[in-house]
């Protein structure tokens, strides 16, 4: 089972307006994955 840290949640929306910003984090290996989530964060 895979399991994410909430800096690697990524909001579908949040995502569409800052893709290049996540894709350098990826490419920098600031994150190793990342997962977008259809709906808004998840809550604490």
């Amino acid at each position: 089972m895979i399991t994410y840290s909430k800096d690697e949640l990524i909001p579908a929306g949040e995502l569409a307006k800052h893709l290049s910003k996540f894709l350098n984090s990826l490419k920098n290996h600031r994150h190793d994955k990342i997962a977008v989530v259809r709906n808004d964060r998840p809550e604490e």
